[in-house]
């Protein structure tokens, strides 16, 4: 969807979870660094702590270090490069892109208390 920024790819909605890394739906292509982030939770407010956020570079399996993102009620446009010893080799970098929820004791949530519904839609810019 066109904005004043692009057009944007979405790649999918997840709801994070804390024991494993999720995959977006549909891998990013364009080889843009910025993406933007939606949360699709009904109460965005209450939820707290992080996401880990990282790239899988196709077809090598390489990962890149993953980057916080702090979960808000507005959109977010955030910056995942790919790796320039990749994107020097070759100019389509495909990446699909995980997400893994933080558990943290210091917000209040535990293994024991369930932690609020978290739903994150990712989208990618395209074009250069």
């Amino acid at each position: 969807m066109p904005d004043d920024i692009g057009l944007w790819i979405n790649l999918g909605i997840v709801k994070p979870r804390p024991d494993i890394w999720q995959k977006f739906i549909k891998q990013a292509t364009w080889g843009n660094k910025t993406f933007r982030v939606s949360v699709t939770t009904p109460y965005p407010e209450d939820v707290r702590g992080w996401v880990w956020i990282r790239q899988v570079i196709q077809p090598t399996g390489d990962v890149t270090p993953s980057v916080r993102y702090y979960p808000k009620p507005e959109t977010q446009l955030i910056e995942l490069p790919p790796p320039p010893e990749i994107q020097d080799r070759t100019s389509l970098v495909i990446r699909a892109i995980e997400v893994k929820r933080s558990r943290t004791r210091w917000n209040g949530y535990s293994k024991t208390r369930q932690l609020p519904l978290l739903a994150i839609k990712l989208e990618e810019l395209a074009g250069v």
